[in-house]
């Protein structure tokens, strides 16, 4: 019996998947897997990007050989299983030649096709769209009037041309002094046309700049308000340990990506820290909920009973005083369990 991969069926976004190994090939305890391209000899590397979302492709190759994990060992029916992630699973092409190294034992394999990656953004944020602004009336199209058109007149006979009379020569200043009372009616309506304008001016004004002073949405904002660069993955490192952290994360509500607080939570729980440990369990337990975190920041996961009990049992070893509590909880759940992978868990976790 050789080694072989597989899905695992209850990741249903993908991205993780079972490396099976014959039983009584691998040590007791975690045990660290290394991959490397046969074709080039280089060996698979983590994303550069670390920290951030674990993108689909595009996988880090180098000379110098690396170890992911190491990762927990489960022993059920005649095989040791390792359950790897979408460090490994986003970063490799189906029928993909490698060569495989999962602690001592080390095979040449082909990477299957039906391990599909995890598109991490999809799977943990929400997606948001902005509602477009609801187009204008057209605007009426321009007419060009040539200069042989006749002006408008809305359908009435153009007026005959009215005959100019000759200047009676006994009158020579008749004319004058009308023309002036015009021009003195046109420019007190211009005046008039300008101080109505300055009181609507002055009227609008004020409510502009009430408007102005009052603080925009934040999400209208073109600065980051303070509450968002105090989330930040760079912030959230810097306000203590990983308890701390976490509070602060709740406060952020949607300020904060899902991405950004899930690669916190991997670092701390990679330090075997009990509080990330116990919130990575509650994750996969559908018995609890954190609505500061599943509902407004949007990190949540499916129901996975087997792989709370891990993140539990692991809680529990740090030293975290609620973990026994769930770890109870989630094995009262695995014994009613009808999967292969629940048996296991509870053999590992609930004995």
């Amino acid at each position: 019996m050789s080694i072989s991969i597989h899905p695992d069926p209850e990741a249903r976004g993908g991205g993780f998947g079972f490396i099976a190994v014959p039983e009584g090939q691998l040590p007791e305890g975690p045990v660290p897997v290394a991959i490397m391209e046969t074709y080039g000899h280089r060996w698979l590397a983590p994303s550069e990007a670390a920290g951030e979302a674990i993108g689909i492709g595009d996988a880090n190759w180098q000379q110098e050989r690396f170890d992911f994990g190491p990762y927990p060992l489960h022993r059920h029916e005649g095989c040791d299983w390792v359950r790897v992630g979408p460090e490994i699973v986003n970063k490799l092409e189906e029928y993909t030649p490698l060569r495989l190294h999962v602690g001592p034992v080390v095979q040449d394999i082909t990477w299957p096709d039906d391990v599909p990656p995890r598109a991490g953004a999809a799977a943990l944020g929400g997606v948001r769209s902005t509602a477009a602004a609801a187009p204008g009336p057209a605007p009426t199209p321009l007419r060009a009037i040539r200069n042989e058109d006749p002006p408008a007149t809305d359908g009435a006979p153009p007026e005959a041309p009215k005959p100019v009379a000759d200047p009676a020569p006994e009158l020579p200043e008749a004319d004058p002094a009308p023309t002036g009372r015009r021009r003195l009616v046109v420019l007190a309506l211009l005046a008039a046309l300008v101080l109505a304008g300055s009181v609507a001016a002055l009227l609008w004004l004020p409510e502009e700049s009430d408007e102005a002073a009052s603080p925009a949405p934040a999400f209208l904002s073109p600065d980051a308000p303070a509450s968002q660069e105090a989330c930040t993955r760079a912030a959230l490192m810097a306000s203590g340990d990983f308890a701390a952290q976490a509070e602060a994360a709740r406060a952020c509500g949607d300020s904060l990506s899902p991405d950004t607080l899930l690669s916190l939570i991997e670092d701390a729980a990679a330090r075997e820290d009990a509080t990330a440990l116990l919130l990575f369990g509650m994750l996969y337990d559908a018995g609890w909920q954190d609505a500061a975190i599943e509902d407004r920041i949007g990190l949540s996961f499916g129901d996975d009973p087997a792989q709370a009990a891990e993140y539990y049992a692991r809680a529990v070893a740090a030293g975290s005083p609620a973990a026994p509590d769930r770890l109870a909880a989630v094995c009262a759940v695995l014994a009613r369990g009808a999967t292969t992978l629940q048996e296991a868990a509870h053999d590992d976790y609930c004995n």
